[in-house]
Parts: structure tokens; sequence; C-alpha cells
């Protein structure tokens, strides 16, 4: 980012902090610019992201919600019908999937799993914020490695950590210098070990339960083939005519 890029991002900062009444100082601008130019994403610097039209509070601890998950989101919204379900969400981060879910279908409920704690305390806020607080429980737990349950679900949703490891040379420092890194990289040399651990738990639940997941298109193939043993399975394109997206009904 050059200074052109950064007065422009922080001329949108301004515009914000004039819609909430309050004018940034001139000391605020240096900072801001100094933060800019370091590659920091603007929605830390606001510590706000809008997602589904949303504002959503997010932080470094949170994964800043991206277009194509909205359009996972669309995906779900259209294709399930509206009645009382239970869902269970892996890696919720900001929490912006499951409760943008549970504004639009207010029967819903939902469990939102994710490994990082602080993660978790943004999302409850963001659920307080959206008025969805009593219908969403936040679980703290890794799901690769010891999480367990007897209970089961009606949905699973997932947008898990999928870029390989091995290929993020060419990724912007906006993204590797400051969004975590457990949400972005699988642990290990598996890029494709989230799903492996979905298929097993998806494996568990009643007929009719349905998994919606975020992909990395260069692996959809590899991807589907986990869900093999599931006959009701597709791929999905998003907008930008990538694959994107899994489906598979149990």
């Amino acid at each position: 980012m050059d200074s052109a890029e950064a007065e422009a991002c922080y001329r949108i900062y301004s515009l914000w902090l004039k819609d909430k009444n309050t004018e940034p100082a001139d000391i605020q601008m240096q900072e801001i610019i100094s933060r800019l130019l370091a590659h920091e994403p603007i929605q830390y610097i606001l510590n706000e992201a809008w997602f589904y039209g949303m504002a959503f509070r997010v932080n470094g601890s949170t994964l800043i919600p991206r277009p194509e998950t909205e359009e996972l989101c669309e995906l779900i919204i259209k294709n399930t019908a509206d009645i009382n379900l239970n869902l269970l969400d892996v890696g919720t981060g900001s929490g912006c999937i499951p409760i943008a879910l549970l504004k639009y279908k207010t029967g819903w409920k939902a469990t939102a799993l994710d490994i990082n704690n602080e993660a978790l305390r943004i999302a409850e806020i963001n659920a307080h914020i959206h008025g969805v607080e009593d219908r969403i429980i936040f679980t703290e737990g890794d799901f690769l490695d010891n999480y367990s349950t007897s209970e089961t679900w009606d949905l699973i949703v997932s947008n898990p950590p999928y870029i390989d490891a091995m290929k993020y040379a060419g990724m912007q420092k906006n993204v590797l210098d400051w969004e975590p890194q457990t949400a972005l990289f699988p642990p290990g040399n598996d890029p494709l070990i989230f799903y492996k651990k979905l298929a097993g738990l998806f494996y568990k639940q009643p007929f009719k339960c349905s998994l919606w997941a975020e992909i990395n298109p260069v692996y959809a193939k590899e991807t589907l083939q986990i869900f093999n043993a599931f006959s009701n399975k597709e791929l999905i394109k998003d907008m930008s005519g990538k694959w994107r997206f899994l489906h598979a009904v149990k």
C-alpha cells in the first residue's frame, strides 16, 4: 500500500467516524496511516467488518469475513426449509455464519465451535449485538484433536482453514501478516484434513442431515472424493466461476 492508498483508506475511516459523530484528530491520522502503510486491514483498524448486510465486530483473532462466505450463507438460506433445526458451525471465528443464518431463520438454533477463546469472545459480542445470543451456544475446542460430542445435528456448516501452507508465497501482506494463521492454514501437511474430519462427523449424523462447506477450488475434486460414501453430494461454483462450495445430504 502506497501513501495515496493510505490516504484514501483514511478518508474512509474519517467518514466512518463522522457517521459516529466523532471527528478524527490529526494525531490519529498519522497513527492510522502508519497502520495502513504496514498493511493492517482497514477492518481491524475500524474493528468492524460488514457481512450479509450486518456490521460485525472483528479483531486480529478473527478472520475478516469474505464475500464468498456470504454466498455460502445465501445458499443455505435459500435451500433449507423454514423449519426448526439445530446447526453446528465448525471454526466460527467472528460468528458471522451462524449469526447471519439465525437472523434469517428465526426458528433455528446453533452451536459455534472454535479453538480460539478470543475469537469466541468477539463472536459472543456479535451475537448480542444482533439479538441472537439466546439461540446460540459458543464452545471452545480443537475440532481436529479432542472434539467429541454425543449431540446430533440437522445441519453442519464450516468455512475451515483450507489454504495450503506450501502455496502462500503469493498471498497479500494484509492477509498473511495480520489475519490469524490458524484460521487460514490447516496444521501439518494435509490441506484437506478438516474436510476428512467433517466427513467423519457427518457420517455419524441422522438421516437427512445436510452439510455445507466452503472449500479451496484448487482441491475441489479431491474434497468431493472425501465424501464418496455419501450418494447425495455436489460442488457449487461461486460468483467468479470457481468451485467454492460443497453440499452433501445424508
